[in-house]
């Protein structure tokens, strides 16, 4: 994909789910991303997860908070597709 048919998306950090998964939203959507290998304790905050991770340890997990995720649907590339409107997300950590 072209650069210029790029939308730059920062992903909101959103908090720890009942599974100590850290959960990130995309701003505008209900898509939210987290991760089922790096855990942290129901206290970690925002510092602690972001210096914890990298984008490519996320996966897809679903349209709320505390859902499963949806296996093989891992951030490995930072480039998705947003189902609705068609437009090209380029995800970043926040």
């Amino acid at each position: 994909m072209e650069a210029e048919n790029q939308e730059r998306t920062i992903m909101e950090f959103e908090g720890i789910d009942s599974w100590n998964r850290p959960i990130f939203k995309v701003p505008g959507t209900k898509m939210r991303f987290g991760s089922t290998e790096i855990l942290f304790n129901q206290s970690a905050g925002k510092t602690e997860v972001l210096e914890g991770l990298q984008l490519s340890d996320l996966c897809y997990f679903g349209n709320s908070f505390d859902c499963e995720p949806i296996a093989g649907f891992n951030l490995g590339e930072s480039n998705i597709i947003h189902m609705k409107s068609g437009r090209v997300l380029k995800l970043f950590l926040k």
